[in-house]
């Protein structure tokens, strides 16, 4: 799901996105610094490889984000209040399929342990 940047206005929206086992949802809305903030959930299950013994397990996800999304680069050095951690997209589309992407790519890369190797 991609939304342009000027569509999106400080009224918060819903979205939804499931993949697979995966629920990805929340809302999002334009901010005074002019981000997008996305705050969302994703829920379900995800098969996960032990670190330990690599065998292929099932992971219960219960994650809440909270994302900012510049249209651009963000410049930090104008803003009063310091962002750390803000996405940039520079063809003026929020890719909601990404940020998702992304999201379980970053929970894969976790150290995970099986109940087997606990």
């Amino acid at each position: 799901m991609r939304i342009e940047f000027r569509k999106i206005d400080i009224g918060k929206k819903d979205f939804e996105i499931l993949y697979q086992n995966l629920n990805f949802s929340g809302n999002f809305s334009r901010n005074r610094k002019n981000l997008v903030e996305i705050v969302a959930k994703i829920e379900g299950v995800l098969p996960i490889i032990c670190d330990r013994c690599s065998e292929i397990y099932q992971q219960d996800i219960d994650e809440e984000i909270t994302l900012f999304v510049s249209n651009g680069e963000y410049n930090s050095k104008n803003s009063e209040n310091l962002l750390e951690d803000v996405v940039e997209f520079y063809d003026e589309f929020v890719d909601f399929d990404a940020l998702f992407e992304s999201e379980i790519e970053s929970i894969k890369s976790d150290y995970h342990i099986c109940k087997n190797c606990k």
